[in-house]
């Protein structure tokens, strides 16, 4: 593999999408279409107006889910490709936040060279909005998915976007990729959870405490 620009960092997810308790609304439906997206019945195929998931943009206040649901859709979609080394790479806006525009851009040319040497990749890139030439570099990426499609049809190139502004994202990124909303759980939601997961691990717990309070305080 080439070598990469230090605002590239390399990790590793370390759960799916499957492992994800029912309270991370968004999983059953990343699996859905990631199914969908590997059937081979010629009527969706044919009738659907729908292309295989490529990534996803998770918008919403930090503690919410985001960054874990993210970390399960990027190994389920490295699970696709069994026999194939799927390159993982973070690009954190902080990292890229430099003074002048064309030291964020080597990042990129970085990428190309490592998607070029690896079987295929997933690129999270990780609060845009804290890089100072967030939309260029938006741009740029966005222009790179066409070069990386036509280069090497065969290997896979995922992008999955985390952010707390949805504004943050630029308009044509937001048309190729599925806009998944990580709001906080309401009081209801909150206080159905604390109830089933008390159900199954204590079972004293003060009586003054009731579930609308504790519902109430973990606002």
């Amino acid at each position: 593999m080439s070598e990469l620009h230090y605002a590239c960092e390399l990790w590793t997810p370390t759960v799916s999408l499957k492992a994800l308790p029912d309270s991370y609304i968004w999983s059953q439906q990343l699996l859905g279409m990631i199914n969908l997206g590997k059937t081979q019945q010629s009527f969706y195929k044919n009738n659907l107006p729908t292309t295989p998931l490529s990534g996803a943009v998770f918008a919403g206040a930090a503690g919410n889910g985001r960054h874990t649901t993210a970390e399960a859709l990027a190994m389920s979609l490295a699970l696709q490709h069994k026999d194939a080394n799927i390159l993982h790479l973070r690009l954190r806006g902080a990292f890229l936040d430099f003074e002048q525009p064309d030291t964020a851009l080597k990042a990129l040319a970085s990428l190309r060279d490592a998607f070029r040497s690896a079987d295929g990749m997933c690129l999270l890139l990780d609060e845009p909005q804290d890089c100072r030439h967030s939309r260029m570099l938006q741009s740029h990426l966005l222009m790179l998915r066409s070069p990386f499609r036509r280069e090497c049809p065969t290997k896979p190139f995922y992008l999955i976007i985390v952010t707390d502004s949805v504004d943050s994202v630029l308009s044509g990124l937001l048309r190729e990729l599925p806009l998944l909303a990580c709001a906080a759980p309401t009081t209801d939601e909150r206080r159905a959870w604390l109830s089933a997961q008390l159900r199954s691990g204590i079972k004293k717990i003060t009586a003054e405490i009731s579930m609308a309070d504790l519902a109430a305080k973990t606002e």
